[in-house]
């Protein structure tokens, strides 16, 4: 639907169904576009349009009739599109690094909860006693808040600091001062199991 027709009223409120349908339309076929990484990040095709609709409906009191509506409505769902496969990356990328850090052999990692505090001499301890330990790293470590949870976590495999603030967005001195921030608070956790230090 062209909007520089004469007939056409910007200042209307409310959609017509047949805008609807075309918005609908629309958003389905932007959606054509990025079917394979619906795929991978799992993320549901009518969900994205309904949200879109829904944006496309809240916000038609912005829509100048500067471009084509078709237009306007393809690029809210692109953006809409976008923001979830951004949000799907960081929960699979959070997912999988939760994932390969809990599930890994313990005779065959690094000793990280050696690295975050001293334990007493692990050279004596029974297996069930190393188990113990890390099972209460992780815990202190669940029990962070999620920003200062994700740094520790990605800088105890290995997660260069330049790595980590170009994936986050932020300042590598940020990245430092959360590590930080998280092994204080760690720490202050750690002294309540004063049995393991």
């Amino acid at each position: 639907m062209k909007t520089n027709r004469p007939d056409y009223q910007i200042d209307k409120k409310d959609l017509t169904p047949e805008e609807i349908q075309e918005a609908y339309e629309t958003a389905n076929k932007a959606c054509n576009y990025y079917k394979t990484s619906f795929e991978i990040y799992n993320i549901d095709r009518e969900d994205i349009i309904q949200d879109a609709i829904y944006k496309v409906v809240k916000n038609f009191h912005t829509f100048r009739g500067e471009s084509l509506f078709k237009t306007w409505v393809y690029r809210i769902t692109c953006n809409t599109i976008l923001n979830a496969i951004t949000a799907a990356k960081t929960r699979c990328d959070e997912y999988k690094l939760r994932k390969e850090f809990v599930e890994e052999d313990v005779n065959e990692e690094e000793d990280y909860y050696n690295i975050l505090f001293d334990f007493k001499d692990s050279s004596v301890e029974s297996a069930t006693l190393a188990q113990e330990k890390r099972d209460l790293v992780l815990k202190l470590i669940d029990e962070l808040p999620d920003h200062l949870k994700y740094v520790i976590t990605c800088r105890l495999k290995g997660v260069p600091y330049s790595t980590l603030a170009k994936n986050l967005g932020i300042h590598t001195g940020t990245v430092r001062t959360r590590v930080f921030a998280a092994k204080r608070l760690l720490m202050e956790k750690a002294k309540k199991y004063k049995e393991y230090f």
